[in-house]
């Protein structure tokens, strides 16, 4: 019987295991369009000069610039290469198809570069991508393009002045601002307070309420991985985007489920109810903190509710996950054992009951 209990939950970790691969070239989800924490500060210096109607906001920890436009006529945002890039007016926002920034900023590191298709001296091929008077686009003019910092321990200015030009009305405008490296903080005090966790969950999978106890963590850990998730959805300017934390989102709701199903089998005291804690807690403890690991130590965290919250969360998804774990199979490896005793000798192949 220890042995079938052993083969279980290696079966239940193997199965975990099997979910990581699948699930381990996705970029991690829990951050904002693509851009997770970092130490780059975008700060905005305003509209020069400055014109009724005309608002701009950095958004996203400097992931993307936002510009609304409440005039009758429009405004254009123009390029790289000074070429009509986006026009944001009261029939909503239009982005030249032609245009090479169009292009380059789909991703953060502009590779895709448009080939024959971006043209900054073609005439405009305007299409209609809101039908809204603000415009949010990720522009590599406000964040650093480079690898590595000279001094990544001192607070300094990367980017004294940085451009995004405007055209309104035929008159010339420019949005301003800085790029600044803000050095992150120790993450020793978070990885402290995760190993505490984890020892909690060893000395509750070694107690003899250890179903009730592990039941509490589980929940705690689910209710830790949705507030988490809905953080990160409402640190997005315009609006939660599901599709934007990419498929983390579906290995959370599993997660959940049988993390749920779990609970109710741990309160009853039934055996059963570790597996499905452990395969929770791996999961949640992988996608909802080990992924998100950086924010720890990186001074910029797109989240809702602030960076500190932010390393709450990610600290107790991972302390809770390998708490939940831990717990589990401690209180596996102590059922095994006490059904080994209780069984007595093993009866030999001449017992007729064998």
């Amino acid at each position: 019987r220890h042995v079938r209990i052993l083969r279980r939950g290696l079966a239940a970790l193997s199965l975990v295991g099997a979910v990581l691969l699948v699930g381990a070239t996705p970029a991690g989800a829990h951050n904002v369009s693509g851009v997770s924490s970092t130490n780059y500060l975008t700060t905005l210096e305003g509209v020069a000069p400055e014109t009724p109607g005309i608002r701009v906001e950095v958004v996203e920890k400097g992931s993307r610039i936002a510009v609304t436009n409440t005039n009758e006529d429009d405004v254009v945002v123009l390029g790289y290469e000074d070429e009509p890039y986006l026009r944001i007016g009261p029939e909503g926002v239009f982005e030249n198809q032609r245009s090479p920034a169009t292009f380059l900023n789909r991703d953060r590191t502009g590779s895709d570069s448009g080939g024959e298709n971006a043209d900054a001296d073609a005439e405009p091929e305007w299409e209609k991508i809101s039908a809204g008077q603000t415009a949010r686009w990720h522009d590599h003019r406000i964040h650093w393009m480079g690898t590595d910092v000279d001094r990544p321990d001192e607070r300094f200015v990367v980017e004294d002045r940085w451009v995004i030009p405007l055209r309104y009305q035929g008159d010339e405008l420019e949005v301003t601002g800085q790029l600044l490296w803000i050095p992150g903080p120790s993450p020793l005090p978070w990885y402290l307070l995760a190993a505490t966790l984890v020892g909690l969950g060893a000395f509750v999978g070694l107690r003899t309420w250890w179903g009730k106890g592990l039941a509490a963590l589980l929940g705690a850990l689910i209710l830790t991985d949705l507030f988490h998730l809905v953080g990160i959805l409402g640190a997005r300017a315009g609006g939660p985007d599901i599709a934007g934390v990419g498929s983390n989102l579906l290995y959370s709701v599993v997660a959940w489920s049988v993390g749920v199903a779990g609970i109710t089998m741990l309160v009853k005291g039934k055996r059963d109810g570790l597996f499905a804690a452990i395969f929770s807690g791996v999961l949640l403890a992988v996608f909802g903190g080990l992924q998100d690991l950086g924010v720890l130590s990186h001074s910029q965290v797109p989240f809702a509710w602030g960076e500190a919250s932010a390393r709450v969360f990610v600290t107790l998804s991972i302390g809770l996950g390998v708490s939940v774990t831990v717990g589990s199979l401690l209180a596996l490896w102590k059922l095994g054992a006490f059904a080994g005793i209780k069984a007595g000798p093993r009866p030999s192949s001449a017992d007729p009951a064998t």
